[in-house]
């Protein structure tokens, strides 16, 4: 999870705003559908932070009484963020629907059937972790981003697929390698909510 109540609530804020206007340039300069699909995959990363900020105010303020309801919808958002990009299928040839459709089946299988939303968070160290995150075994969650990159460069067009791997890859490593593989959400979330900013930049300069 995110450093902290104060730090979900500025990612989260600044992602949404980012995110509205690059859909507004989108929609101004009529550019096509697979960039709506880019900021909502990518919105789906920061709307993660709605739910951290939430949990930890809960946790601080009501002794997580609401932990586990909250907890089980940081969950729903993160495990549908893959599947958003299946919303790209429209349009494409039956092989790149095979391949995603296969995609998704062993995403299902080895993601989405090996991770419980289990109640609650785990305290350490004054820092709060999802529970069904950190109990999470590594084939899990190196399936979860191989299946999101392959997802990605399937379905986008040349020039956005190279954009979001290089995004993804960047991020993804740079977070484990910073926390050497334990609580690399605690920078992702700046990263995932940042990444909708860089898109933006993106939008403009075209």
């Amino acid at each position: 999870m995110c450093f902290g109540e104060k730090h979900s609530w500025f990612t989260f804020i600044l992602g949404t705003i980012a995110t509205l206007i690059g859909l507004s340039l989108v929609i101004k300069n009529k550019l096509p559908y697979e960039w709506y699909v880019v900021l909502l995959y990518w919105y789906s990363g920061v709307t993660m932070q709605l739910w951290e900020a939430l949990i930890h105010h809960d946790s601080v303020n009501n002794n997580g009484k609401n932990c586990e309801i909250l907890s089980k919808c940081a969950y729903y958002n993160n495990i549908i963020q893959p599947v958003i990009l299946l919303l790209l299928i429209r349009g494409k040839g039956s092989k790149e629907v095979l391949i995603s459709l296969g995609i998704t089946f062993i995403y299902f299988v080895l993601v989405i059937l090996n991770t419980k939303p289990e109640k609650c968070i785990l305290y350490d160290d004054n820092k709060i972790d999802l529970k069904w995150w950190i109990n999470s075994n590594e084939l899990t969650v190196i399936s979860y981003f191989l299946c999101s990159m392959v997802l990605i460069y399937v379905l986008f067009s040349n020039k956005l697929k190279f954009l979001n791997l290089g995004i993804f890859a960047f991020t993804y490593l740079f977070s484990v390698l910073i926390y050497n593989g334990e609580r690399a959400g605690n920078i992702w979330c700046y990263f995932s909510s940042f990444t909708p900013v860089l898109l933006l930049m993106f939008l403009i300069n075209k």
